[in-house]
């Protein structure tokens, strides 16, 4: 489901309801990251008006027909002239915004945040956010054998590695399966989101 609100009007307090929050915080054994803290959110995302800016042509085109139903969390950058930018699927809202902005320039100067896609729950603060999808991958990845990690990307990529000989392979390994999935800029002029894991342990 899917909702949009002009600007300055999320009411964080309808929503409150909706938060599932993960605990996971704890003390770390030898070799292992100690467990951050993330929350887990509901699936369903809210569009938030953030800049009356008209859009015409192709830039209503993406916006009605693609951003619509952009997964959180989601930026949508336009300019007066026309040019666009939009990404969706990152696992933070700032990081949505400088690639969103990055991606309007390459077309167009003097781009704003026209709209975000986040999800319905407020996210509570000191927390890790993981998208849905990601989020029931960790909890899968938790009851996972042997030597572990997590790792993931702002961009929304990720990876993991389980069975490994020591916490120090499965970090190599859970960071080259989120790079593998990691959709780098090959062109240059947009940020760059790399990997990092958020869990290992031994066992």
């Amino acid at each position: 489901m899917r909702h949009l609100r002009e600007l300055g009007w999320l009411d964080l307090g309808v929503v409150l309801a909706a938060l599932a929050a993960l605990a996971l915080v704890g003390s770390a054994r030898p070799g292992q990251t100690p467990e951050p803290a993330l929350a887990l959110l509901s699936d369903q995302t809210v569009i938030v008006r953030r800049h009356d800016l008209v859009l015409e042509g192709g830039t209503l085109d993406a916006w009605q027909e693609a951003f619509q139903t952009a997964e959180y969390f989601g930026a949508f950058a336009a300019a007066p002239d026309g040019g666009y930018g939009w990404v969706a699927a990152y696992s933070t809202m700032e990081a949505a915004r400088q690639s969103a902005l990055a991606r309007c320039a390459r077309r167009s100067p003097g781009c704003v945040i026209v709209a975000e896609a986040m999800p319905v729950d407020p996210v509570p603060d000191h927390s890790r956010t993981l998208r849905h999808r990601e989020a029931q991958n960790f909890q899968r990845y938790r009851t996972l054998p042997g030597a572990k990690a997590f790792a993931i990307s702002e961009n929304g990529a990720y990876g993991m590695s389980w069975r490994a000989m020591s916490p120090q392979i499965a970090r190599r390994k859970a960071l080259a399966n989120c790079e593998n999935a990691n959709e780098r800029d090959q062109t240059g002029g947009l940020p760059d989101w790399p990997c990092f894991v958020i869990h290992a342990t031994a066992r």
